[in-house]
């Protein structure tokens, strides 16, 4: 699995890496975005962390990286989406004003970032979901 990323404050992000033996405290019922309710990372960490400059200014800003095992990762289930489905998705959930409740039942939605397309995100968005990026089997890493 490549690693993926998540910009936030360096509070939050030490948080959410916990230590190798009380796990992360990554909730997926936190975020919302394009793609509803759930943790986002994405393929770019240029990006990622220019997203948590953005948020949380440049002397709180970190990234949180995620190492997951390949197996573990490939055993969720994923919904795809093609970059006309993740725009139709984000227009009918600000539309609805539903960012922070929309979720399916799969544990990952993967599809691009509807702004910058050649990027994919993951939103994580269940308790299996949940207890993969806390557990073991992701490495989590705060720089």
């Amino acid at each position: 699995m490549p690693l993926l990323y998540h910009g936030t404050s360096r509070t939050f992000a030490t948080a959410m890496a916990g230590t190798p033996a009380a796990g992360g405290i990554i909730d997926v019922a936190c975020g919302r975005g394009e793609f509803g309710r759930g943790f986002y990372t994405q393929s770019s960490s240029g990006n990622a962390y220019r997203r948590g400059q953005a948020l949380y200014g440049g002397n709180n800003s970190a990234l949180l990286v995620l190492d997951i095992a390949d197996a573990a990762y490939h055993g969720l289930s994923f919904q795809r989406l093609t970059l006309n489905r993740a725009q139709m998705l984000d227009a009918m959930l600000r539309h609805n004003n539903t960012q922070g409740a929309y979720t399916t039942n799969h544990d990952v939605i993967v599809g691009p970032l509807v702004s910058q397309s050649r990027i994919e995100q993951q939103k994580f968005q269940n308790a299996n979901a949940q207890t993969l990026l806390n557990g073991a089997q992701t490495d989590r890493t705060v720089i």
